[in-house]
C-alpha cells in the first residue's frame, strides 16, 4: 500500500514535469542516457545509480532530467573514484544518520565524477521506517525515475522538509548540510532563555552562541548550557522548523589558545563533546590569537589545523556544521603573517570545513573538485578598512592589500567560500561599520558579479530580522 501510494504520487509529479518543461527522450544521446539509469535499494535508502556515460557536452542534446538539481533545497557534492566503492560508503553513512536523502551518481566524459545528496519527496521519508525494502521492480521504469526527479523538484519548491517528531531533536537530517548561502548572526549579549523567538531572526539560517572558551562556556553559550533538556529541545525544534541552525562559537577576541599553551587536540575534544552534550548543530571557530598569528612561526597555523582536524573527527561532516570566522587580512598573503595565516590553514584543513558547491555554468550538471568548498564567516571590520563597497569588494588597500572579497580568491580561496561579516552598529566594532542599507547595496553588487556566500553580523539584538532583510539588498 505504501509503495502504491508513492508510485501514484510520483506519476502525478511526472505529468506535471512533462507539462512544465516538455521533457522528451528524442535524441540517440538522450535514449542512451535514459537506458543507463537504474534504481536500487541500499540499506533501506533508495539510491538512484546513473552509470558511466561518455557524452560530448558540446554536441549532445541532453534531456533536462538533472536541471532539477540546482533547485533542490540541499545538495552536497564530493568526488568519488571508483564511483561505486565511494557510494557504498556514503550510503551506509546516510542510513546510519537516518537522513532522508537520495544519492545520485553520475560520470560524464572520462574524468569528472559526481555525487549528490538530494532532498527527498516527503512521501519517500516513510521508506526509512518501512520494514520492507523497495525492490528494483517497484521502480523499474524510466517513467518512475523521471517522476522521482520531478517529485524532488516539487519538494524543493512546494514542500518543507519533514520536521522531527516533537521532542526528537537528535534526528540529524535537519542539519546534515550547511546552507548554500549563509546568513549568520552571533548572539553574545544576554537574552533570557538564551535565544529569542525564532521569528525575531527571520532571514537568518545560522545563529552562533558566543562563547565556548578555554575556561568553559560563557555569555550566551553558558546561558544555553543552563537550560533544561526540555527547554533546549523546545528551542531547537522551534529554530529547526524555521530553518535556523544553532551552533556554538569558540574562543572570541579574549581567548588566546596558542599563546596560552592549550593543547589543540584536547581542547577540540572537550569542545566537541560540549557541542554534542548540549545538542547543538555544530561549532564556529572564532580564533583571534593575534599574538600567535603575528609571530609568524607557524605555531598558530598548526594549532588551528590540528584543532580543526580533531573537531571533525568527533563532529563528522554531514552531521555537524564546522565553520571558521577569520579576520579578513588573514585570507591574504602579508609579511605580518609570514607563516601564511588562513591561506595556510585553508590548504591544511579546508576540506574539513562545511560548505556546499554552487552549480556550474553548465545547466544540467555540477562541476566537482577534489574537495568540498569551505565556510568562512569573514570579519571585514576592526582593521581600518572595508568601509565602503569599493574597499569591501574590490580593493582593500591600506596595510592589508589583497583582502577584499573579490581579491581573496587570488590567494587560492574560492569566492563562494566567503561570507561577508559586518558589525550591526558602530558600537559593535572599532571600525568597519556600514549601515545595513549601504551593506545591502554592496551585497547586491557582489551577487551580480557571481558571489553567493551570504552575510554575517555581530551581533543580536543590535541586528535582527529587519537588519538582515536590508543587508541582503534584495539580492537573496
Amino acid at each position: 500500500m505504501l509503495v502504491n501510494r508513492i508510485v501514484s504520487e510520483l506519476e502525478v509529479a511526472e505529468r506535471v514535469l512533462y507539462r512544465t518543461i516538455a521533457f522528451k527522450w528524442s535524441t540517440p544521446e538522450a535514449r542512451k542516457f535514459r537506458d543507463s539509469i537504474a534504481i536500487s535499494p541500499r540499506r533501506g535508502t533508495l539510491v538512484i545509480n546513473i552509470s558511466i556515460l561518455r557524452i560530448d557536452r558540446a554536441n549532445a542534446r541532453l534531456p533536462p532530467l538533472l536541471v532539477v538539481l540546482p533547485n533542490l533545497r540541499a545538495v552536497t557534492l564530493c568526488t568519488s573514484h571508483p564511483v561505486h566503492r565511494q557510494c557504498d560508503t556514503v550510503c551506509a553513512g546516510v542510513h546510519l544518520l537516518h537522513l532522508r536523502r537520495f544519492a545520485a551518481y553520475m560520470k560524464v566524459g572520462s574524468s569528472s565524477a559526481l555525487l549528490a545528496f538530494l532532498t527527498a519527496h516527503p512521501l519517500l521519508d516513510a521508506l526509512d521506517e518501512h520494514p520492507a525494502r523497495p525492490t528494483r521492480e517497484m521502480f523499474s521504469s524510466t517513467r518512475m525515475i523521471t517522476a522521482v526527479f520531478a517529485a524532488l523538484t516539487l519538494a524543493s519548491t512546494g514542500f518543507a522538509a519533514p520536521a522531527p517528531a516533537d521532542g526528537d531533536v537528535s534526528n540529524l537530517s535537519a542539519r546534515a548540510v550547511a546552507p548554500s548561502s549563509r546568513f549568520v548572526i552571533y548572539s553574545d549579549n544576554w537574552v533570557t532563555g538564551a535565544l529569542p523567538a525564532a521569528s525575531a531572526l527571520k532571514g537568518y539560517n545560522v545563529v552562533a552562541l558566543s562563547f565556548l572558551t578555554l575556561n568553559g562556556a560563557v555569555d550566551q553559550a553558558g546561558n544555553w548550557a543552563t537550560l533544561s533538556a526540555a527547554d533546549k529541545t523546545a528551542k531547537k525544534n522551534e529554530y529547526h522548523k524555521a530553518g535556523i541552525k544553532i551552533v556554538a562559537s569558540a574562543f572570541g577576541a579574549t581567548d588566546t589558545p596558542t599563546t596560552s599553551g592549550a593543547n589543540a587536540v584536547n581542547t577540540a575534544n572537550t569542545m566537541a563533546q560540549w557541542v554534542k552534550t548540549n545538542g547543538l548543530d555544530g561549532i564556529d571557530v572564532d580564533y583571534e590569537d593575534l599574538g600567535a598569528m603575528n609571530r609568524g612561526d607557524g605555531a598558530a597555523e598548526k594549532w588551528v589545523s590540528d584543532f580543526t582536524t580533531t573537531l571533525r573527527k568527533t563532529l563528522p561532516k554531514g552531521q555537524y556544521i564546522l565553520s571558521h570566522a577569520p579576520l579578513a587580512p588573514w585570507l591574504a598573503p602579508n609579511q605580518q603573517f609570514k607563516a601564511g595565516a588562513y591561506v595556510k590553514i585553508n590548504k591544511n584543513v579546508g576540506s574539513l570545513i562545511d560548505w556546499v558547491r554552487h552549480p556550474s555554468l553548465f545547466p544540467c550538471f555540477y562541476e566537482v573538485t577534489d574537495t568540498e568548498d569551505l565556510q568562512y564567516n569573514v570579519q571585514f571590520y576592526n582593521q581600518g578598512l572595508y568601509g565602503d563597497c569599493a574597499g569591501l569588494l574590490t580593493k582593500s588597500g591600506g596595510a592589508f592589500p589583497g583582502s577584499s572579497l573579490f581579491e581573496i580568491p587570488k590567494n587560492g580561496i574560492p569566492l563562494n567560500k566567503l561570507v561577508i561579516g559586518k558589525p550591526a552598529t558602530a558600537a559593535d566594532a572599532s571600525n568597519g561599520f556600514m549601515s545595513a542599507a549601504t551593506l545591502g547595496s554592496c551585497v547586491k553588487q557582489a551577487k551580480a558579479k557571481g558571489w553567493n556566500g551570504g552575510v554575517m553580523v555581530w551581533q543580536f539584538p543590535h541586528a535582527d530580522a529587519g537588519w538582515i532583510k536590508s543587508a541582503k539588498g534584495g539580492a537573496f
